[in-house]
């Protein structure tokens, strides 16, 4: 997390400028060209924002330079921020934030790829698949960096170090075995397409939520 306070008030100038405009993360990076999963980095403060990156989205929000700098001559997205604006931010953040990948997913795709239940990869054999799809599983954890292999080993029931030592057994086969690469590929796709899933389901399941809590104002 990028801890320069420059920076936090620029990335928040962004966001706030962003929403006062009606887009989503997502149009706004992909109008000013950034991966949405950077330009999320980015308006959260956890990149430092460069002048590029910054110039290319303040050119989509058609905001000044000046707006989204301390001191500028510009008002401020800030000076507008109210209790009401900080919930309702934060409420809309959460809807329009990528969903994660967890356990579960990761668990779940790596069973479609290899064939197996979920028990299978939890049992005590040592067949040459069932420990390449342990090991495959402890791959994609790689890609996903808040999730943690130690998590993994106790869902399985096994020693963390032997699920390390197998991905990295696993990742230098890799360098030689294109079909085995190939099969990463075909993973890091399923689990795209659960995400992708995942993102189309949640703004109804938080109607109902809202429905639960008798919130029916518009969002």
């Amino acid at each position: 997390m990028i801890e320069n306070p420059i920076n936090r008030y620029v990335c928040e100038c962004v966001r706030l400028g962003r929403i006062d405009r009606g887009l989503s993360m997502r149009e706004t990076a992909e109008r000013a060209g950034i991966p949405l999963g950077t330009y999320s980095c980015l308006e959260s403060s956890q990149y430092r924002m460069s002048l590029e990156n910054l110039f290319r989205i303040l050119s989509v929000l058609g905001m000044d330079i000046r707006a989204a700098w301390p001191g500028g001559a510009e008002p401020s997205p800030m000076e507008r921020v109210t209790p009401d604006f900080i919930r309702e931010s934060v409420a809309r953040s959460r809807r329009e934030r990528p969903p994660r990948a967890d356990l579960d997913d990761i668990l779940s795709v790596v069973c479609e790829l290899y064939g197996f239940k979920p028990e299978e990869l939890a049992d005590r054999s040592r067949l040459r698949e069932r420990s390449e799809a342990r090991s495959m599983a402890a791959c994609l954890m790689r890609l996903h960096r808040h999730l943690s292999v130690v998590r993994l080993a106790q869902r399985l029931g096994r020693d963390p170090s032997s699920l390390y030592s197998g991905r990295e057994r696993l990742e230098a086969r890799m360098e030689s075995d294109r079909t085995l690469k190939a099969r990463l590929k075909r993973a890091e796709a399923l689990l795209q397409r659960r995400m992708n899933f995942k993102s189309k389901e949640r703004p109804a399941q938080d109607r109902t939520e809202r429905r639960g809590r008798g919130d029916h104002s518009p969002r």
